[in-house]
C-alpha cells in the first residue's frame, strides 16, 4: 500500500492510517505528500515536493500554545 496525502504537519494524522494498514495487516511501501513538515514518521520515510526548507517561516503550534492566540491576533490565511 502507498499513503498519498496533500499534507503532513505534525504525522499525527498519518500515522493512524500506518497504524491501520498494519492493523489489517496491509504492508505499506511509501508516503508521500505535496507539502511535509516532517521527514519520518514511525520509521517510514515520508517523499515530498515541498518540504520546511521551501517555506522557511512554516511554523505549527497546539492552540494551546499559539503565540498568536496568546496575543488575540486573528490567524489570517494571506
Amino acid at each position: 500500500m502507498i499513503i498519498l496525502t496533500a499534507s503532513v504537519t505534525t504525522g499525527l494524522a498519518l500515522n493512524k492510517g500506518i497504524e491501520s494498514i498494519q492493523y489489517y495487516g496491509g504492508i505499506l511501501r511509501g508516503i508521500s505528500a505535496i507539502f511535509s513538515a516532517v521527514e519520518e514518521v514511525n520509521g517510514f520515510r515520508v517523499a515530498s515536493i515541498f518540504g520546511k526548507k521551501d517555506l522557511p517561516d512554516y511554523a505549527y503550534f497546539d492552540y494551546r500554545t499559539c503565540p498568536l492566540c496568546r496575543e488575540g491576533r486573528k490567524l489570517d490565511a494571506w
